[in-house]
């Protein structure tokens, strides 16, 4: 998951004013949590081989692209901020930790 630290550090970096937003940051690592959590969604079998990176980060989009139906577009009458590729992947990874938990394997 070294991958997905130095993707983070990246952007954080990029964020800054006298960076431009590069087209390399869109399309993140998958980190393991993810790839767990996808393979949940997507009903592989537990220790199935990994799809292609490739496909992971379309299986990520796919989730992203959900957001239309699922996050309103204001909450309490606030506009609601925008969620990123990078969200979406730490609520997965969120949602694998829980899952492991339930499971009777917490990670914390």
């Amino acid at each position: 998951d070294h991958g997905c630290f130095a993707h983070e550090v990246a952007l954080d970096i990029s964020s800054l004013p006298c960076f431009p937003q590069g087209e390399a940051l869109k399309s993140p690592p998958v980190s393991e949590l993810t790839r767990k959590c996808l393979a949940r969604l997507a009903g592989r079998c537990p220790g199935a081989k990994d799809p292609s990176l490739e496909q992971l980060q379309e299986e990520v989009k796919k989730v992203f692209s959900m957001q239309v139906e699922y996050w309103p577009a204001s909450l309490l009458h606030q506009p609601n901020v925008d969620i990123t590729l990078q969200d979406v992947q730490a609520q997965l990874a969120e949602f694998e930790r829980y899952h492991q938990a339930l499971d009777g394997k917490p990670q914390r």
